[in-house]
C-alpha cells in the first residue's frame, strides 16, 4: 500500500510505474483520466471490470420542498426511460472506453420505473 497526496499524485505514480494500481471512487478516477486527456496528457490506464465498492450519488434539494423533489425525481426517471442517461454516460464516460457494469445497467432499469 502506498499513500498518495492527491488524485494527481496517484495518477502520476501509476503512469510512472511507481505503483501497480490506484484505487478511488470510480467517478473520481474517470474525472481524473478525463482531465488528463483534456490537457493532452498521455494516459495509459485501464479500469477494473469489477467494482470494489458502491458510491451512491444524489441530488440535494431543499428540506420540506416535496413539490420540487417530485419534479426532480420525475426528470431523472424520464432521463432513464428515454435512454438519454445512457447517451450521457456514453458521451462523458464511455468515450474513455468504459462500459456500464451489470450493476449500473440494473440501476438504469430501477431508476426508469415510474415515480
Amino acid at each position: 500500500m502506498v499513500n498518495v497526496a492527491d488524485a494527481d499524485d496517484g495518477l502520476a505514480k501509476l503512469q510512472g510505474g511507481d505503483i501497480d494500481a490506484y484505487a478511488s471512487d470510480q467517478v473520481v478516477l474517470i474525472g481524473d483520466v478525463t482531465k488528463a486527456l483534456a490537457a493532452n496528457t498521455k494516459v495509459d490506464v485501464s479500469f477494473a471490470d469489477e467494482l470494489f465498492s458502491y458510491e451512491p450519488y444524489a441530488l440535494m434539494v431543499r428540506r420540506d420542498d416535496a413539490e420540487f423533489r417530485l419534479v426532480a425525481n420525475r426528470v431523472i426517471s424520464q432521463l432513464f426511460r428515454s435512454g438519454q442517461f445512457a447517451q450521457l454516460y456514453q458521451e462523458w464516460i464511455g468515450s474513455n472506453g468504459l462500459r456500464p457494469s451489470p450493476l449500473l445497467l440494473a440501476m438504469y432499469q430501477v431508476n426508469a420505473l415510474s415515480e
